[in-house]
């Protein structure tokens, strides 16, 4: 019983927690580059690229995560905006 209390403890814990952490994501500006914004937060594991002229997003999360903290870069290839979504 123990066991199974645990393991759900964990696994809503893990589904809960950010996917970064709130001073990793305010360094994280407008205007910084792709380069800058990976040497602060790694690689993302989620990409969707640019089409169209639109720009492109990074997504930092987990498939079972219900958070995810996102980076929307320009078509210059520069952060304009960042925000968690749950």
């Amino acid at each position: 019983m123990i066991g199974v209390s645990g393991f759900l403890t964990f696994s809503f814990w893990a589904m809960e927690s950010d996917p970064v952490t709130p001073e990793a994501a305010n360094r994280i500006m407008p205007g910084l580059t792709k380069d800058e914004a990976q040497a602060i937060l790694g690689s993302p594991p989620y990409r969707v690229d640019e089409q169209d002229g639109i720009g492109s997003e990074w997504i930092y999360g987990h498939r079972f995560k219900w958070r995810s903290f996102n980076i929307c870069f320009g078509p210059n290839g520069l952060v304009e905006e960042t925000y968690f979504d749950n």
